[in-house]
């Protein structure tokens, strides 16, 4: 992963990431998300995926995580 910079995420901030989801093979599964813009939803929420509400708490501005989630 790559560490950004700033103040990390917590639970209650609202975020803005770039999501992509697909399956092991490579296959997308999530065509609800527009890889070109970002994915915006508050942190705890429940608007995300799970995998994707624990990932982003610690991240900074710009860091980047790939994230694996079961089924």
């Amino acid at each position: 992963f790559t560490q950004g910079k700033g103040r990390p995420v917590a639970c209650g901030d609202e975020v803005a990431v770039m999501l992509r989801g697909s399956d092991a093979k490579g296959n997308s599964f999530d065509e609800k998300h527009d890889e070109t813009k970002p994915y915006r939803f508050t942190v705890g929420s429940g608007k995300a995926y799970k995998a994707v509400e624990q990932a982003v708490v610690g991240m900074r501005l710009g860091g980047e995580r790939t994230v694996d989630a079961p089924p």
